[in-house]
């Protein structure tokens, strides 16, 4: 627990490099655990080694074929790192979807890869998907929030952005991120 709570606080105070170090102690001691091994491989690219990171996840999917939350992890990372999200992030999106295509995290995973690959047309649709199933879920509205900007929607992009703003949690992560693209579309 110890170890937990300082790798977070080590992210949080904007060292992911010392987050590492907490991280790759807790994925040693719990090997058959692959959270940790996830947080390792975003912490390592956090503190500006993408590959390397990248390469850990590979690793995590390999020795974890079959877990669908590894297939999302990779497809995330591939989307939000920009690593093969067309090849290798494109299939495990594909295959988590495949495997629970009614599981709101599969489905935004599916719509993460295709905001990632410019497809705003496809993400839109898998974003508007999960929110029909969690309609109060604040990150999904950003995110069809942040389509509809892409897709110069201004109109729908406020309508979502400021839903998500009025369903986040006052003093979040989601909360800021939502109001400086709120401040953003300000002329």
């Amino acid at each position: 627990l110890v170890q937990s709570l300082m790798a977070i606080y080590w992210q949080r105070k904007g060292d992911p490099t010392q987050a590492v170090t907490y991280y790759e102690q807790l994925a040693a001691q719990q090997s058959e655990e692959f959270r940790w091994q996830v947080e390792v491989a975003k912490a390592t690219a956090d503190a500006g080694n993408i590959p390397a990171g990248y390469e850990i996840m590979l690793e995590i999917h390999e020795t974890f074929p079959d877990e669908l939350q590894v297939k999302i992890e990779l497809a995330n990372f591939c989307a939000a790192y920009g690593m093969d999200a067309g090849t290798v992030g494109l299939t495990a999106a594909r295959e988590a979807l495949a495997q629970e295509p009614d599981n709101v995290a599969t489905i935004t995973t599916m719509g993460n890869v295709m905001f990632a690959l410019s497809d705003f047309d496809s993400a839109q649709r898998y974003y508007q998907r999960a929110v029909d199933i969690d309609p109060q879920n604040a990150q999904l509205h950003f995110l069809l929030g942040k389509v509809y900007l892409e897709k110069e929607n201004s109109s729908l992009a406020l309508y979502h952005l400021e839903l998500a703003q009025a369903l986040a949690p006052t003093y979040s992560t989601l909360a800021a991120q939502i109001e400086r693209t709120l401040e953003a579309m300000q002329p």
